[in-house]
């Protein structure tokens, strides 16, 4: 296996704290510009608090919830598709992206690598398996669409 300097540290890291990796350990470790974790951080003040912000604006565009009318099931309200990321475009209403077909279908796309992406975490879980299974069915109807973004 090769040698992985960022993983040895965070080894390293957790270690000295009887297994538990916390964030502040972490960028404690990372201070120190002979850390192989000093370049994963941003070490500008000032940039790193216009980035934390930005977070924040995140944080603060993800935390309204509407109840979509068919379903009755709640939803965002506000939608980040990968294409508007790629483009550094913002968020879109999420009964916006409903109506339009190639929106709704990128959004789709997106829920289902999501889905890909539980199952790759939670794989293990056999409990979940009905789920990962009827996800996969479902995916495969649609794994032909090519979406143009």
């Amino acid at each position: 296996m090769k040698a992985n300097p960022v993983l040895d540290e965070l080894r390293k890291i957790a270690k000295r704290r009887r297994g538990l990796l916390r964030p502040r350990d972490v960028v404690e470790a990372a201070s120190d510009p002979a850390s192989p974790l000093h370049s994963r951080f941003t070490w500008d003040n000032s940039k790193a608090a216009h980035e934390y912000r930005l977070w924040e604006a995140r944080e603060l565009l993800a935390q309204y919830w509407v109840v979509e009318p068919v379903s009755n099931q709640p939803i965002r309200l506000l939608i980040s598709l990968d294409s508007d990321r790629e483009a550094k475009a913002g968020y879109r209403f999420s009964e916006a992206v409903l109506a339009d077909p190639e929106q709704r279908s990128e959004w789709l796309m997106m829920a289902l690598a999501d889905y890909q992406q539980l199952e790759k975490a939670y794989g293990a879980l056999t409990e979940l398996r009905p789920i990962f299974t009827a996800v996969r069915r479902m995916a495969a109807k649609y794994e032909p669409v090519a979406i143009a973004i």
